[in-house]
This record gives structure tokens, sequence and C-alpha cells, in this order.
């Protein structure tokens, strides 16, 4: 799983298929779960075809942490998630054309 910052109110995530060997049935589809990491952070749960590989998120707060959580799941049920933490970056807090070129990326170690 890969997650990143193209601008001040939005993350893109993006992931791979699950391998075969850890299948357990036919993907039906990819959940992405985004929350604020704050007491109150209302959770968001984007539902996606099975073909799909990545989300954009807009309508963040700017300069805030947000947890993203990626699974896969079957008929039989949820798969193994994925989770990372990344911050939304601030407007002004880094050069337009060095943010192009350089966005703050993360990466998750995991199967997707």
């Amino acid at each position: 799983m890969e997650v990143w910052t193209p601008h001040s109110t939005g993350l893109d995530v993006s992931w791979n298929e699950v391998p075969n060997g850890y299948k357990n049935g036919v993907i039906r589809g990819y959940k992405v779960q985004y929350t604020e990491m704050t007491d109150n952070g209302s959770i968001e749960i984007e539902d996606l075809e099975p073909w799909k590989r990545s989300l954009s998120i807009t309508g963040l707060k700017k300069f805030t942490l947000y947890n993203i959580t990626v699974l896969a799941y079957t008929s039989k049920g949820d798969g193994v998630s994925c989770t990372e933490v990344i911050m939304t970056d601030q407007d002004g807090m880094f050069d337009k054309k060095l943010r192009s070129r350089y966005p703050m990326k993360h990466f998750a170690r995991c199967l997707l």
C-alpha cells in the first residue's frame, strides 16, 4: 500500500492485488477506511470494485493526522488489513513545484 499527499486537503491511496496464495476465495472488492486521528474523528469507509487499485480522498483537514486502512473482502468476509498513518500538509508549507515533483509518500509493508 502506498499513501501520499497530492495537496493539503487530500490523500491518494494505492495498493496491489492480493497475492494468489493469500486469497480466501474470489475477491469481491476493497474497503478503504480513513479517520482523523482525534478522539472524535468519524470513520469513513469507501467500498470499491475488485478491479480498482487506488482512491483519491478529498475534503480532509489541513495539517492533520489520518489513519488509512485498506482490505480486500470475499463472500466469506473481510481479509487482513493494511494500515498507514499520514499527515496532510498545510498550504504554503512546500513550494507547489516541489510538492508536485516530490509529494510526501508513505509505504506500508503488507500484502496489499
